[in-house]
């Protein structure tokens, strides 16, 4: 039937029930699972951190970057917890 089950997955409570039901939907099909993930950009009004200097616009792309890291391993550790392989894919992934 299905060789591949794709979720989006971003912080929100939908894709966190998406992604459990596409975990528990490929573990019964044998299926592998692979996420997407999208890294939002900061919002506009970050731009106002440049006036306080470029080092503070830095820490907040690393903060959000880390924070999208943190997204993926949950991603993962979660499809592990159910003894499901996961390939993941990240907008840095595409670029």
């Amino acid at each position: 039937m299905f060789r591949t089950i794709a979720a989006a997955y971003n912080e929100s409570p939908e894709a966190e029930h998406a992604l459990l039901c596409a975990i528990r939907l490929a573990k019964s099909l044998g299926a592998k699972l692979s996420t997407i993930t999208v890294a939002a950009e900061l919002p506009a009004s970050t731009a106002f951190a440049g006036a306080e200097g470029p080092l503070l616009s830095r820490v907040l792309a690393n903060d959000r970057e880390k924070f999208y890291e943190m997204l993926v391993e949950k991603a993962q550790a979660s499809a592990q917890s159910h003894g499901v392989e996961v390939h993941v894919t990240s907008s840095r992934d595409a670029k």
